[in-house]
């Protein structure tokens, strides 16, 4: 059984997980930053680490790539405040030093991700992008 961690800032890929392996025959693990709380769906155990938020889509900030870079090169970059709640989660921690692979569903995931799967905090292999996720847990699935 190959231990799976998503990091994600939305549950919507909780879904995606339970239909990739309907049996329940790999340990799959969301770490979501979205503030609703622990929970389960099928076979997926779903880690909240409090809501994330940031900057509003279509806001001043992001009309102007200068500003954008500012507030990406700062702590109130959303991929900055996701790592800081999975580095504050002890569930979060937990599940990632026990991961064989982590994946970053999204942007603000990658820099979480990156940061549990460098030095010597574990030994996973670490991919972006669900896709890549989902295929990799479907290869598991299968075989």
């Amino acid at each position: 059984m190959t231990r799976f961690v998503f990091l994600s800032t939305h549950r919507g890929v909780a879904g995606q997980l339970a239909t990739a392996d309907p049996q329940g025959s790999q340990h799959l693990t969301l770490v979501v930053g979205d503030g609703l709380g622990d929970s389960a769906e099928g076979a997926v155990r779903i880690i909240d680490v409090g809501a994330v938020g940031g900057p509003r889509e279509g806001s001043l900030w992001q009309r102007s790539a200068a500003l954008r870079t500012l507030v990406r090169l700062s702590p109130a970059d959303g991929g900055a405040r996701m790592a800081r709640r999975v580095r504050a989660s002890a569930d979060a921690q937990a599940a990632l030093r026990a991961a064989d692979v982590v994946v970053a569903c999204d942007r603000d995931s990658v820099y979480a991700a990156w940061r549990a799967t460098t030095g010597a905090r574990s030994a996973a292999l670490g991919l972006s992008g669900i896709s890549g996720g989902l295929a990799a847990v479907r290869r598991a699935v299968a075989g």
